[in-house]
């Protein structure tokens, strides 16, 4: 009897000794869990800022590219803008049907894509240009002048005197496309024994867009 309580006794002790360390053993597993499910909550939670953080960074490195090449094409465009002005510093003379008029005073020449050697005008960059040429005569006869682009002709002017001691002045005026090499220039059509007057016959051009 006295061995039978015994082991009852130390059965009691030994499953109350379990029963004390099971607690602790929960809190200990419970509270670590928690922890780590509130860790990666907050981890996702800064991974998605940081996703959009690098959307937004991608964005404005973007934006910045298309601004830098934009300006760099500003740059370049105003480095090769084309403008030009030109006349007759004497009177032209003994003239030809297809004769380029070689204008060999220089007023304006922005660019360099004139050329007083040969009258043309070259295109360096493709755009949209706008070109205006004037004659003048004083006498009777008449001069039929054209603009041309490529040995093509883009229009005419004439002048047209009916007696002497006329002062006369004919032009034209376009507004074409060209591309990069395109050459455009000023030459005699028909012709009569009527110089062209040097302060009245001028050619100009300009790069529009």
């Amino acid at each position: 009897m006295r061995t039978i309580l015994c082991f009852f006794f130390i059965a009691s002790y030994v499953e109350s000794i379990d029963t004390a360390n099971e607690e602790p053993e929960a809190d200990f597993v419970t509270v670590p869990k928690t922890l780590i499910t509130g860790l990666q909550e907050d981890v996702t939670r800064l991974q998605e800022r940081v996703d959009q953080l690098e959307k937004l960074e991608a964005r404005f490195q973007a934006l910045e590219t298309k601004l830098d090449v934009s300006a760099n094409i500003r740059y370049k465009r105003q480095e090769e803008l084309a403008a030009f002005s030109v006349k007759l510093s004497r009177p032209l003379t003994h003239m030809t049907v297809k004769q380029p008029i070689k204008f060999d005073e220089v007023l304006l020449n922005k660019g360099n894509r004139y050329s007083a050697a040969t009258g043309h005008f070259t295109a360096s960059i493709p755009g949209t240009y706008l070109f205006i040429y004037f004659m003048g005569h004083h006498s009777t006869g008449e001069t039929w002048i054209e603009l041309v682009k490529n040995g093509v002709r883009v229009n005419l002017a004439v002048a047209e005197g009916s007696f002497a001691s006329q002062n006369l002045q004919g032009g034209n005026a376009a507004i074409i496309p060209l591309a990069v090499g395109d050459n455009v220039w000023v030459e005699i059509t028909q012709v009569s024994n009527v110089p062209l007057q040097e302060q009245f016959t001028t050619f100009s051009g300009a790069i529009l867009y």
